[in-house]
């Protein structure tokens, strides 16, 4: 659903079906779709976002839509009827079932919300003069309704439908950013962008990152205070991998003196750090933390341990180590059930992607006869990833020629969404490398 004016007492929406990549063809169906409107200066509506938060790239996939769902649906999750036109002086509901309708809103309104509550099932689309003016409140939305907007911004720049500026201007929300859900996503924006960029991008980016970062880092600390949230610790989880996967100095520091006390003792750090410290040590890490863990792993006699140590070995970049991992994959020494996980998980990484996309290539008649012929579609799904022409051709011509018996599905999951990646970096790469320039001025 579009906002496509909004002037005096009328709001402008328009609809079409939301569609995943770019260059889809639209059908033209239209849609009943139960839209709930307020002014961004109107008290936050309630809401769950349980539905309206979700952060995948590319939206729903194609076959979604700006309407699909029913009214009894979002009824459901309301917990209301839903009548065709309803609402108060701060909230307008109405059944939008046309292409295009001018909706009348109170005068006094001057930047409409597509979704109060971030209830509805559909993608809210703004002009970037509207959008810029939601960035500009965005304390004034509710959680539900701030992610609510993060997901639709996020996948309708991955769509082409809104430019990448829309999605990078949201990192500037992380520093005044309170509730923790919330400033766990926008930090997934900012890991993000430090993909596309080379070395020196990053660096610089690292660095104004790094000003943001550390004060939500000292405000949170090491240690989970009495009675915290689940929601904090997985906020705190984020701030410190992204701290020290990005060359902060300190933060790697302590998470090595962390981590030799844990190889000592399993149980003197807190149990919801030992991730994190890992994945800190394993991304800056050699040779010789690689041994170590990797005894560790043989050692470990606890199941979580045990899985913990091994999906790190997946996390050192070194060219040597990351085919020393494949290789053990490959051995009798790692069950099955857990082989394919840990390659899955390789596959995803910017570090070694490309070293064990090749790895599989070379070894694929070994690779189906360890790991059972349903586990193959994980592989597969973690193709997505990439997002270079090369990479597209290379994946496609693969599965084109070596069909997944149980796979079909999951290998067109996969080919649709690598697509829509590859265009976004076409699209946006330059753009991205851009603005992490201005940011330094």
């Amino acid at each position: 659903v579009s906002l496509t004016a909004n002037a005096g007492a009328k709001a402008n929406l328009a609809q079409q079906r939301f569609l995943g990549t770019p260059g889809e063809k639209q059908d033209g169906t239209i849609w009943s779709v139960p839209v709930v409107m307020r002014d961004l200066t109107s008290v936050p509506v309630a809401g769950s976002s349980s539905g309206s938060s979700s952060g995948s790239r590319s939206g729903s996939s194609s076959g979604s839509s700006s309407g699909s769902s029913s009214g009894s649906r979002t009824d459901s999750r309301s917990g209301a009827g839903f009548a065709a036109d309803s609402g108060s002086a701060s909230t307008i509901s109405k059944v939008f079932s046309k292409e295009q309708e001018p909706i009348a809103v109170p005068k006094a309104w001057k930047t409409t919300l597509l979704n109060a509550g971030g209830m509805g099932y559909y993608r809210s689309h703004y002009s970037s003069d509207e959008n810029a003016k939601i960035v500009a409140g965005f304390e004034s939305l509710s959680p539900e309704e701030r992610l609510a907007f993060i997901a639709d911004t996020d996948a309708q720049v991955w769509n082409g439908s809104s430019p990448v500026e829309d999605q990078l201007k949201l990192t500037s929300l992380i520093s005044s950013e309170k509730d923790p859900i919330v400033l766990t996503r926008l930090l997934e924006e900012s890991r993000h962008i430090y993909d596309f960029l080379d070395d020196k991008q990053k660096a610089t980016y690292a660095k104004q990152l790094h000003d943001v970062l550390l004060p939500i880092k000292n405000r949170l600390g090491w240690e989970e205070r009495s009675g915290e949230p689940d929601t904090t610790k997985d906020l705190r989880a984020a701030v410190f991998a992204l701290l020290g996967c990005s060359d902060d100095a300190e933060t790697i520091t302590e998470a090595k003196s962390l981590y030799a006390k844990f190889m000592q003792d399993p149980q003197s750090i807190p149990a919801d750090i030992i991730g994190t410290v890992l994945t800190i040590v394993a991304y800056n890490g050699g040779q010789r933390d690689y041994d170590e863990v990797s005894a560790a792993w043989k050692k470990a006699t606890i199941p979580e341990l045990e899985k913990k140590y091994l999906f790190t070995l997946a996390g050192f970049r070194e060219s040597a180590l990351i085919d020393k991992t494949l290789g053990l994959l490959m051995s009798p020494e790692v069950r099955s059930q857990d082989g394919f996980k840990v390659m899955s998980e390789m596959l995803t990484k910017d570090f070694s992607k490309n070293q064990t996309w090749a790895f599989i290539k070379a070894n694929w008649s070994k690779i189906t006869e360890k790991f059972p012929p349903r586990s193959l579609n994980a592989l597969a799904s973690a193709c997505s990833a990439f997002d270079r022409p090369s990479d597209e051709q290379s994946i496609t011509e693969f599965f084109t020629t070596n069909k997944l018996p149980y796979g079909k599905a999951a290998v067109a999951r996969m080919l649709e969404e690598l697509h829509a990646n590859v265009l976004y970096r076409q699209r946006n790469e330059k753009l991205i490398d851009a603005w992490v320039i201005r940011q330094k001025k």
